[in-house]
């Protein structure tokens, strides 16, 4: 029976890795990636093995094989079948790979990087600076930041202008957007400024609101909405890298907020890829989990420390996304299963799942 289990699924994953490779720009789930159709096949091979007990077939006695035996054949057969596609999956590019255009070459190139003042954006720009050779128009709201930022980089042998802005504010968005469209071509931007609110939502006071929606979406909007045309005008084989959550692919309580509006980045940016294909510009959308920030780094955010990633880690991990031009990446095991539960399991018990797990730290931190 377990040789079945194992042949079957075998089976099952090697043809939907081959048929989602084909069909989709998505990087490919963990749990049908080829090794695992190949791990499943030899389990179902090593049970066939050890239920068959030295059976042997005489060709001339065919007709004659016992039905017992017949199965014991069909397993193997299977098995080696699973085998088989496993292979043509290993050696069978997907099809976002074969439509996507070569990497981007950060190198000398002028890279926007928002919210580059601290935490994830910080290093975001060091990385670009140090690993990548890029030049850099840094953005914030704090310019004694950006001016320590400036003077740590600029040793890199890199270009690196400061621009100071509040992107809760309309006119502030207006007037930097003037001022890199009057500066040399921009070959990457980096969409990273955001705002965070943890919490019960009737706490939330109609300020606060205002200001994570004006920075996480509308500004995000206008600045792609004017940055894609100038990419595709000025600058060759360009892209747009949205930062993104996990929070935005699952309703998160207690950030319902803050998850609402990284849901509308993401449905914004994944309808970007699609308005946008075949032309020489690439949209990638990175959804990390929680980072070890400045955003997090209150003490309601403590008891959840344990499951932040180091903002270093995860710059490194979304600026080789970015580079790739993958359509989504979700960096990490466990935000990349998280990700694949909340597509399989009822979105009611995963919230809730969610919802206790946050409702207790904000419990163990309220005095």
């Amino acid at each position: 029976m377990m040789s079945w289990i194992f042949g079957l699924l075998a089976l099952a994953v090697g043809i939907a890795n081959i048929a989602w490779k084909r069909a989709l720009p998505l990087p490919l789930p963990f749990l049908l990636r080829p090794w695992v159709a190949a791990v499943l096949s030899v389990f179902a091979g090593a049970c066939w093995v050890g239920g068959s007990e030295g059976y042997s077939v005489d060709p001339s006695q065919v007709a004659h094989i016992s039905a017992g035996s017949k199965q014991q054949i069909a397993v193997l057969a299977l098995a080696l079948a699973g085998l088989a596609l496993a292979c043509v999956a290993f050696a069978s590019p997907s099809s976002a790979a074969q439509r996507r255009p070569k990497k981007m070459d950060f190198r000398g190139r002028w890279v926007l990087v928002t919210g580059a003042s601290a935490g994830l954006g910080r290093e975001f720009a060091r990385q670009l600076a140090r690993d990548h050779g890029a030049n850099l128009i840094l953005l914030a709201r704090r310019k004694e930041r950006l001016d320590e930022l400036q003077a740590e980089l600029e040793p890199c042998g890199v270009q690196v202008r400061s621009l100071v802005a509040d992107l809760s504010k309309p006119a502030d968005v207006e007037q930097v957007l003037g001022e890199i469209l009057a500066g040399p071509p921009v070959y990457g931007v980096v969409l990273n400024a955001a705002v965070t609110y943890f919490g019960p939502q009737e706490k939330l006071d109609p300020r606060t609101f205002q200001t994570l929606l004006d920075t996480n979406v509308a500004s995000v909007v206008r600045f792609a909405s004017v940055l894609v045309p100038d990419i595709l005008n000025r600058a060759a084989s360009g892209g747009v890298l949205f930062v993104s959550s996990v929070a935005g692919l699952q309703p998160a309580p207690y950030q319902s907020v803050y998850s609402g509006s990284k849901a509308f980045m993401n449905h914004f940016a994944f309808g970007l890829w699609h308005e946008l294909r075949g032309q020489d510009i690439s949209v990638t959308t990175f959804a990390p989990g929680g980072i070890d920030t400045e955003m997090t780094a209150l003490e309601s955010f403590q008891p959840l420390a344990a499951w932040l990633m180091p903002a270093a880690t995860a710059a490194r991990l979304g600026l080789r996304a970015f580079q790739r031009r993958d359509y989504l990446y979700v960096p990490g095991f466990v935000n990349q299963l998280g990700a694949l539960l909340t597509r399989i399991l009822p979105r009611r018990f995963v919230t809730a799942l969610i919802a206790r797990a946050y409702r207790r730290a904000l419990e163990a931190t309220t005095h």
